[in-house]
């Protein structure tokens, strides 16, 4: 069995987003179970491959891919080179997805050993979020909703390789969306998808946006972008009703747990109320909308 991990790095610059960077690959060296890949996609980075081979030495496998224009990256590419790697490997695998801000336990890869079943995927869900990597360290976290995004998932690497042509056709850019892609890749070609929260857990350092230029409006430009892909594929596929559907509580939610999560009902509880209240506003906005366009055409 070997786990092979696909992410993408921003460019080591000497700030703070380094530290989180360097203590994601700290954390990776810290690893118990140690046959794993790394498996990175840059996208014109001048150090990460420098930087991430110091660290981890031969298991690392780097691919270059050509920039998107303004989207500055591709998550479909990682997961490929990932994909790409993993069939390569003559034995069982599986393949991690995650972002490079996450901080994973010791033991987290032997957890995932020790629930491996064919045909599996799964998530850790939700993060522990931390400011500062002071916060981390010093353990002053706070749970995130339910409703929020996941920022690693993971997979027998079969069940992607089932999904390629799929992966292949539906191109995601920039930030935001793809993780309910995969979610719904998981839906529709997973036999099992389990939540491994209260076995292990993710830690997550909030990176300071501002470094790397990446505005407010940047990211709603590849949110736009990214939810017309995710809607194209759900009219495609039919895999759920609507886009609604795919995110949040809803995705969530077809992940099983493993083990009861202590304080896990009240976390359900605010996120029904969480995703309720945005349901209602919404349909608020929807028929202001609606009343607006009626009274201003009589």
């Amino acid at each position: 069995m070997k786990i092979v991990l696909a992410t993408t790095f921003r460019d080591f610059k000497g700030n703070d987003n380094d530290r989180i960077q360097y203590l994601f690959l700290e954390k990776l060296k810290e690893q118990t179970f140690g046959d794993f890949i790394l498996a990175v996609t840059t996208f014109g980075e001048k150090r990460v491959a420098d930087v991430v081979r110091e660290q981890l030495g031969a298991r690392v496998v780097v691919k270059d891919v050509e920039r998107p224009n303004e989207f500055r990256f591709s998550l479909t590419d990682v997961v490929l080179t990932g994909m790409d790697v993993a069939r390569q490997v003559q034995e069982e695998c599986i393949l991690i997805w995650s972002t490079c801000d996450v901080m994973l336990k010791r033991d987290f890869f032997q957890n995932l050993i020790e629930n491996f079943k064919p045909g599996i995927s799964g998530i850790v869900h939700p993060n522990i979020l931390y400011n500062t990597v002071e916060e981390m360290k010093s353990d002053r976290g706070t749970i995130e909703s339910l409703n929020d995004g996941i920022d690693l998932l993971f997979f027998d690497s079969q069940v992607l390789e089932a999904a390629r042509n799929e992966i292949e056709e539906y191109r995601f850019l920039g930030w935001g969306v793809f993780e309910w892609f995969m979610a719904l890749i998981a839906l529709k070609y997973a036999s099992s998808r389990i939540n491994l929260l209260g076995i292990t857990s993710i830690g997550k350092i909030a990176n300071n946006r501002g470094l790397t230029n990446e505005s407010l409006r940047y990211f709603g430009t590849c949110a736009r972008y990214n939810q017309k892909v995710l809607e194209r594929y759900i009219q495609d596929t039919g895999v759920v009703r609507r886009f609604d559907d795919a995110i949040g509580l809803n995705c969530h939610l077809r992940y099983d747990l493993m083990v009861p999560v202590p304080g896990y009902d009240d976390m359900l509880a605010d996120a029904r109320k969480h995703h309720f209240r945005n349901w209602l506003q919404g349909k608020i906005r929807g028929l202001r909308c609606r009343l607006y366009k009626f009274f201003r055409w009589r």
